[in-house]
């Protein structure tokens, strides 16, 4: 009797559908860790933008000598402790694109760059305070959609205490 070398057909279908599963799931973690290190990157921009624009807002106002136009909301006007200078910080949104910009007599500069959107924004004073204003923003990534932007809003909330106003 002779024997034949090889694989039946069955054997191979067998091999080839193990395969195909393994697979699959290879590339649904594979896709899975690929979207988790793309959130992880924009949440990393989305707090790196926020902790700087904050620390310039809180820096900057903690020793203005005086502020004004704190009841808008969207806007505060202040003299600088630094060199007597008026600035301005605004929420703007320009282009359906939402930042928040730093403008005196020399230039304007946006604190946020154009990698994150800020949602909602907002720069107030206290009704009946002199030395307090309370900043509150979110901010998103820009350019992206779905879970991405999701999972990477971040809201800042920062009290600041006025040291000079007088």
């Amino acid at each position: 009797m002779r024997y034949k070398k090889g694989f039946t057909l069955v054997e191979v279908m067998v091999a080839v559908v193990i395969l195909a599963i393994l697979s699959a799931i290879v590339s649904i973690l594979l896709i899975r860790t690929l979207g988790a290190a793309k959130r992880a990157a924009a949440v990393a921009v989305v707090r790196n933008e926020g902790a700087y624009t904050m620390a310039v807002l809180s820096q900057s106002l903690k020793f203005a000598q005086s502020v004004s136009n704190c009841s808008s909301g969207t806007q505060i006007d202040m003299v600088s402790g630094f060199d007597n200078g008026q600035t301005s910080f605004r929420c703007t949104n320009s282009g359906g694109i939402g930042g928040i910009a730093s403008v005196s007599a020399i230039m304007t500069s946006k604190l946020t760059s154009d990698k994150v959107n800020a949602t909602s924004c907002s720069i107030v004073c206290p009704p009946g305070t002199t030395n307090e204003v309370d900043i509150n923003f979110t901010l998103v990534p820009s350019g992206t959609s779905g879970s991405i932007t999701d999972t990477a809003s971040v809201n800042f909330d920062m009290q600041v205490f006025l040291r000079n106003v007088k």
